[in-house]
């Protein structure tokens, strides 16, 4: 692991469409975790899962991953299914 290279140039080119990914990623997966949170009877936290998002993607930059973010078709396909835990494979 190292640490990304910095330059300021490159960081304000940058900076804007990185803020709108990642409102968007957010609001994304807020809405459907509110979806089946209702649907399935459980409680979001939208902090909980800004600071997740926001921790997992800061982790993610040190080794050039993609950015963190729901998936949509597998959720509602789990839902679905009637998977009960986290680990459903």
């Amino acid at each position: 692991l190292t640490l990304p290279s910095f330059e300021t140039s490159v960081l304000t080119l940058i900076l804007p469409h990185a803020m709108l990914t990642a409102v968007m990623i957010y609001a994304t997966s807020l809405s459907v975790s509110k979806v089946f949170a209702k649907m399935f009877g459980y409680e979001i936290d939208g902090n909980q899962e800004l600071m997740a998002f926001g921790m997992l993607n800061l982790a993610g930059s040190f080794t050039s991953c993609f950015p963190a973010a729901a998936s949509l078709s597998r959720t509602a396909i789990v839902g679905d299914s009637g998977a009960a835990t986290p680990i459903h494979g």
